[in-house]
């Protein structure tokens, strides 16, 4: 992957985020920092802004219908998807490519902010403090 391909990527995702809910972002912050954001499962990048549970994909192929159906319905999803998938070969390199653009999101909110109130989709909540603090 070239450097611009890879730019392109960190930019569909953090386009992405900017849509989503800070105690969303910050809870997948330390999702990722604990090492559990995997590409192959429920709570993947994109599906764990829409899903409640933490499991793992239905099939042994890593596809599941029921998995897919929402993100289906917003192209900016499957885009941000894509992005996240194209990060690294690993989820190991996934994560260490995604958690700085999280934390960056999460700071970004902050300078926005004025006396500390979020204005992005959210309140600022515990986590979003403890996960920029690892």
């Amino acid at each position: 992957m070239t450097q611009s391909e890879l730019r392109g990527h960190k930019q569909a995702i953090r386009a992405f985020l900017r849509e989503r809910p800070t105690e969303k972002i910050a809870a997948q912050l330390a999702h990722a920092q604990d090492g559990k954001l995997s590409f192959w499962s429920c709570c993947c990048f994109v599906w764990f802004y829409t899903n409640s549970g933490n499991h793992q994909y239905e099939d042994a192929r890593g596809y599941s219908e029921k998995h897919e159906a929402p993100s289906r319905r917003h192209f900016s999803w499957r885009g941000a998807e894509s992005a996240y998938f194209s990060l690294g070969v690993v989820d190991r390199e996934r994560r260490r490519r995604i958690i700085p653009i999280l934390k960056a999101e999460l700071r970004r909110r902050e300078r926005m902010a004025p006396d500390g109130a979020v204005l992005d989709r959210g309140e600022a909540e515990p986590e979003m403090e403890e996960a920029l603090r690892r």
